[in-house]
């Protein structure tokens, strides 16, 4: 999973120390050059930190958010964390932001934009933990017989079929059958017609060995 983090604060290194122990790949965009020559001497070689302001869609694009999993905005105002995650998700198309919110009364200008505004170090770390690793994808269970796993995954909450899309007209190979979407707290099964909107979560059977392009098939909605 590729994860890109504007804000090389403390609370980023916290996190970067437990994504790499997951084998991700990380990248820090950071403007101060102190904390620039702090996180090249601390950090191992495989991080890779860009010199730039995390709201230029230019530094974003050096940083290589068009291809991000996960864009992390540790920056130090709201304004500035919203802004860039904005900028992540409108221009670069990235299925999952995460903000640092500083003033709690300002988490809901980012739910509304579909940001998830987090004000707690520990609290980031862990929906990183639990949820991001996995690139927003969850197994259910596998099926030994067949290779089949059964997944549960959110679709992106700023899709570029923003007025839904049509089962049938998603490119999935033959490996991958979509089962169910969870809409209004109900379990509804899906056919060819069903028509999935933002921010759904569906359930999915796929071989292992399409789990992949299954997921980046998701991300591009």
């Amino acid at each position: 999973m590729f994860i890109v983090i504007s804000g090389g604060s403390t609370t980023a290194e916290y996190l970067i120390s437990m994504m790499l122990e997951q084998n991700h790949r990380i990248t820090i965009i950071e403007e101060d050059r102190e904390t620039i020559d702090h996180l090249a001497d601390t950090l191992p070689p495989e991080v890779l930190i860009i010199e730039g302001d995390g709201t230029d869609s230019a530094v974003q694009l050096d940083a290589g958010v068009d291809d991000a999993d996960l864009f992390v905005a540790l920056m130090g105002h709201d304004e500035t964390n919203l802004v860039a995650c904005e900028i992540a998700m409108t221009a670069f198309n990235v299925p999952r932001c995460i903000a640092n919110v500083n003033n709690p009364k300002n988490g809901r200008i980012f739910h509304e934009v579909g940001i998830e505004p987090v004000s707690s170090t520990e609290l980031i770390a862990r929906m990183v933990e639990e949820e991001a690793i996995v690139g927003d994808m969850r197994m259910v269970f596998s099926l030994r017989e067949g290779d089949i796993v059964m997944v549960e995954t959110k679709l992106p909450a700023k899709m570029r079929h923003h007025n839904g899309v049509r089962v049938a007209d998603i490119p999935f190979s033959h490996d991958t059958q979509l089962i169910a979407v969870i809409r209004d707290d109900e379990f509804v099964m899906i056919t060819g017609d069903t028509v999935l909107y933002p921010g759904e979560t569906i359930i999915a059977a796929t071989k292992s060995d399409a789990e992949e392009e299954f997921r980046n098939i998701i991300r591009h909605l």
